[in-house]
């Protein structure tokens, strides 16, 4: 029976003596020594099984699976596996649909931000999503611990990054602050989180709203100058605070921020 060296059989299957190794230690495998050279030697079985393995891991197998499958499992689990594996994988497919979507969302907005910035309208409609804020102002969390937002940030790509910023905030005597948290869309915070953990940070925002797109570095009260001075030119005034939410970053040169930002209105 034809015999492969080590050197062999890694050359024919693409894989390094290491590997091969690994493979011998798992069992899959098991090399015998030449008793005129002492060099190790694989048999035409080894071959197979190597073969089989290489075509196994490319269906996404792990390797003690594929030694099951191999050495272990009669026909009826080997069938079982591959019946697991295909739910695995249209599990993968619809999660790598969803990244899809959310990447072209992401680039779609992008455009609309860079397009229209410095644009202001009126909106008709409402909009409802959940905003998970931080305790306190500004970014800076103090007790990861203790902040259930940490939680909510591991959730991308289907996260945004969010803002409240209070409408008091805007008095004369008050320094500008605001909330900083994620916000996530209503439809897919639904559908993947616990409905009574996420209940307590819904936001739902009646219409009319004023939307609009701002470019800076730092947000200030002045980077509302515009935005506040179209919605009086409208004939509205605000009716709650701002909400708004991170669009694109460009630090090529400088932190240049773009935002899209809601406020509620009623007319005056």
């Amino acid at each position: 029976m034809k015999k492969y060296t080590v050197g062999q059989m890694a050359k024919a299957l693409g894989v390094s003596s290491q590997t091969l190794r690994h493979y011998e230690k798992m069992g899959l495998i098991e090399s015998e020594r030449n008793e005129h050279n002492q060099y190790r030697e694989y048999s035409m079985r080894d071959n197979k099984i190597l073969m089989q393995t290489n075509l196994y891991r490319s269906m996404g197998f792990s390797l003690k699976e594929i030694r099951a499958l191999i050495k272990e499992y009669p026909e009826a689990q080997v069938q079982e596996a591959f019946a697991l594996r295909i739910q695995e994988v249209d599990q993968e497919i619809e999660q790598l649909q969803l990244l899809k979507n959310e990447l072209k969302e992401y680039a779609s907005a992008i455009h609309q931000a860079v397009l229209e910035e410095g644009k202001c309208w009126i909106d008709p409609a409402g909009h409802s999503f959940y905003a998970v804020l931080k305790k306190g102002s500004g970014f800076a969390i103090l007790d990861v611990a203790m902040e259930e937002l940490v939680k909510y940030q591991k959730k991308g790509p289907h996260i945004r990054q969010g803002f409240r910023i209070a409408m008091d905030t805007f008095q004369n005597d008050q320094p500008f602050d605001f909330q900083y948290g994620v916000f996530m869309k209503k439809n897919w915070a639904e559908k993947n989180c616990d409905a009574e953990e996420i209940a307590p940070y819904y936001v739902q925002l009646n219409g009319p709203l004023a939307h609009t797109y701002i470019k800076c570095t730092n947000l200030d009260k002045s980077t509302f100058d515009s935005f506040f001075q179209y919605i009086q030119q409208q004939g509205y005034q605000a009716d709650g605070d701002i909400y708004g939410h991170a669009v694109y970053m460009n630090c090529t040169e400088e932190d240049l921020n773009y935002f899209e930002f809601l406020l509620p209105v009623k007319e005056c």
